[in-house]
């Protein structure tokens, strides 16, 4: 009998369980811009406060989103820039 260790994982629950894995790394990068993005479909007049700008930026889904994205991808790469070892 072999040992767990040394056994051949299946190509189907090792490419689920990578999957999983690399989903659950960037949940945080990418759920926020999904979320933003969503906001003008979902609630249209949450935005009407804002200044003009904000309200222009925020009328579309697409830009409301990369900006959030392109936001929050260079506070992590700041973060991970600041906490490696010199």
């Amino acid at each position: 009998m072999r040992h767990p260790v040394d056994q051949v994982p299946r190509p189907l629950p090792l490419a689920a369980g990578a999957v999983q894995r690399v989903a659950a790394m960037y949940a945080g990068v990418v759920a926020p811009p999904l979320g933003v993005g969503l906001v003008p479909i979902v609630a249209p007049d949450f935005h009407h406060g804002f200044p003009g700008v904000v309200q222009t930026v925020m009328d579309s889904g697409i830009s409301a989103g990369t900006i959030t994205a392109v936001v929050l991808n260079l506070l992590m790469s700041e973060r991970k820039r600041t906490t490696l070892p010199v």
